[in-house]
């Protein structure tokens, strides 16, 4: 929907342009892959030949790379939610490296970082939290589904929040690097830690990282997981990777694309290196929406107004009902749109509920002031849900994402790409939602002058609610 406003604040003429997607009341209904009760395994890999293992100290950049070890920070643990006391975590593992480094150790630590079991030796040989088979990977721990599961370890929780594990080639020896590649790295080939209620029952939505460390094996293999993203404001998103070609890749999300510059445009490019960072909780299933409950779209209260008699020292008023991000394009050049480098100034901001202040100093995107009584358009975008998925070292992928709503019920979303960076690289910044996926791109081989599309690069893809 469009509305037009033409005003007069402090002799300057204002064309305010506000642009938002408008509700679709249609139900979407998701079916679960299956009706088995497991988290892990399960969910990256639909089927026995798909590949996507979780691993620890990738060889490529050990020391940088700490997912789910004892050296990981905040954004690298892997988290099992506890909403009561009194549930139980199931655990169940099998490591795909060969001997002697088939074996690791793990703990499980509280909320509060307490080591509440462990280490314990993870190992073929062992009966209890061994997974011999694809099929007992997916099917869950005995314990919750009968004989045709694993034998999990077990744990009982005693408080709720957020507990996590930890994994190490040693039980009590921290990594010095650096290293050959055989001695740290561990591959699981199966993997499932599933939350079981009072009743008994699995629980799916409860396993969680801001950045989870996977590997395939090589680039000709396809990934065809699929992972839930729980945006800050509550909103559910869910992306298909629909046959993604890497080897060994992080998969974060956050609300800014590869950088956070406050210049929303420069953040979202697609760009040469390892540059992303972690900020959304991400999970294999829809999250519980007992312990993660549904966001709410929000919208303006009313027409956007400038004010302000200094006219070094303006405001750009803005009310909304609910937190959400803006971006506000001063059009300046005279050609639609946000376009760097020309006098279009942008600002880009999180808008809190209630009345909001963007300060103007009165001038264009080169330094200079905006003579009084010019008239411009104003673009206001303003963002529920906004998610972007920056991933680096993607060497190939020929189908693109899919990417659907989960809650609260709206429209399909658009995908945006801006690869203008990257040497052959492509943009799109109308939106697509081709069912069949959207932001493909090739992979070329290496020659003296260049690498492949994806590879060593930070390849970014966003889309909102």
């Amino acid at each position: 929907m469009e509305t037009y406003l033409s005003q007069s604040r402090s002799n300057i003429e204002i064309l305010t342009r506000i642009c938002y997607s408008s509700l679709i009341g249609t139900a979407i209904i998701l079916c679960n892959l299956s009706s088995l009760f497991a988290e892990g395994t399960k969910e990256l890999n639909p089927s026995l030949n798909d590949k996507g293992f979780i691993q620890i100290w990738d060889i490529t950049d050990q020391p940088n790379r700490k997912f789910a070890t004892y050296l990981a920070n905040a954004d690298q643990r892997l988290h099992i939610k506890i909403c009561n006391p009194g549930e139980k975590i199931y655990m169940g593992f099998r490591i795909q490296n060969a001997a002697p480094n088939n074996t690791a150790y793990f703990r499980l630590k509280d909320p509060s970082g307490n080591v509440v079991m462990g280490p314990t030796l993870i190992s073929s040989a062992n009966t209890t939290g061994n997974i011999n088979t694809y099929n007992e990977a997916v099917a869950g721990p005995k314990q919750l589904v009968g004989a045709n599961g694993y034998d999990g370890f077990e744990y009982t929780s005693t408080t709720t929040g957020d507990y996590y594990i930890e994994f190490n080639y040693h039980p009590t020896n921290n990594p010095t690097f650096p290293a050959t590649a055989s001695t740290y790295q561990r591959t699981f080939e199966f993997f499932d830690i599933t939350v079981g209620n009072a009743a008994n029952k699995a629980v799916d939505g409860r396993l969680w990282c801001k950045a989870w460390d996977l590997i395939l094996g090589n680039f000709t293999r396809v990934f065809n997981g699929r992972m839930f993203i729980y945006a800050n404001d509550g909103i559910v998103t869910k992306v298909e990777f629909n046959a993604i070609q890497p080897n060994g890749f992080i998969v974060s999300a956050n609300s800014k694309g590869c950088t956070n510059t406050g210049n929303s445009f420069e953040n979202r490019l697609s760009r040469p290196g390892n540059v992303t960072f972690p900020e959304y909780k991400i999970f294999l299933n829809d999250p519980d929406i007992n312990c993660y409950p549904t966001g709410i779209f929000g919208k303006l209260n009313s027409a956007p107004t400038i004010s302000g008699c200094d006219p070094n020292n303006r405001c750009i008023n803005i009310s909304v009902d609910k937190e959400g991000n803006v971006d506000v394009i001063l059009d300046l050049d005279g050609n639609p749109g946000y376009n760097p480098g020309t006098r279009d100034r942008v600002f880009s901001t999180i808008l809190k509920v209630g009345n909001n202040c963007i300060p103007w100093d009165g001038k264009d995107g080169q330094g200079k002031m905006v003579v009084p009584g010019t008239t411009f358009p104003i673009q206001i975008d303003y963002f529920n849900g906004i998610t972007h998925l920056p991933l680096y070292d993607v060497e190939n992928h020929t189908k693109g994402f899919i990417v659907d709503l989960v809650r609260p019920v709206g429209p399909k979303p658009m995908l945006f790409w801006d690869d203008s960076g990257i040497p052959g690289g492509t943009k799109n910044l109308t939106g697509c939602n081709d069912p069949g996926g959207c932001h493909a791109w090739p992979f070329t081989e290496y020659t003296n002058t260049s690498a492949s599309y994806g590879d060593v690069k930070t390849i970014n893809t966003w889309w909102y609610a």
